[in-house]
């Protein structure tokens, strides 16, 4: 699954591709259309929800079990965990950078099959926000 997602350097994943793609459709819209785009990234290990681009560390740190909520209704964030931090990006490359960093912050242990193998699942985000030149209320789109 992690070599399908991010590759290695000399055959790119999902992920890598996806980001090229992404930027390079904003790129496209440029004087047209202002786009944002945030990253966040979260494991799922021991059926606990924690940040993993967040530096804190420790039972107690913030970052840590964090809470699935849901938002009902027009313009509601939907499903969503309360806590977890979202970064904004500029570039494919600021991703990258971004999941290399939560990647090391990921819980792992020895198995029967590989010495490295991660203990948790990741999830990763790109909340990308879309709105009109001009539209001072920025209604994403």
């Amino acid at each position: 699954k992690t070599f399908t997602m991010q590759g290695t350097p000399d055959m790119p994943g999902v992920i890598p591709h996806l980001c090229s793609e992404l930027f390079g459709r904003i790129r496209g819209l440029e004087g047209r259309k202002h786009v944002a785009v945030h990253v966040s990234m979260c494991e799922i290990y021991n059926e606990r929800l924690n940040d993993l681009l967040t530096r804190g560390s420790g039972a107690d740190a913030s970052n840590r079990d964090l809470k699935i909520c849901q938002e009902e209704g027009p313009g509601a964030r939907g499903i969503y965990v309360d806590g977890l931090s979202e970064i904004s990006v500029d570039s494919g490359d600021a991703v990258l950078s971004l999941l290399a960093d939560g990647a090391k912050r990921r819980a792992i242990g020895r198995t029967d099959m590989n010495e490295h193998s991660s203990r948790s699942h990741s999830v990763v985000t790109l909340r990308v926000e879309a709105w009109e030149e001009g539209d001072a209320e920025r209604v994403t789109s």
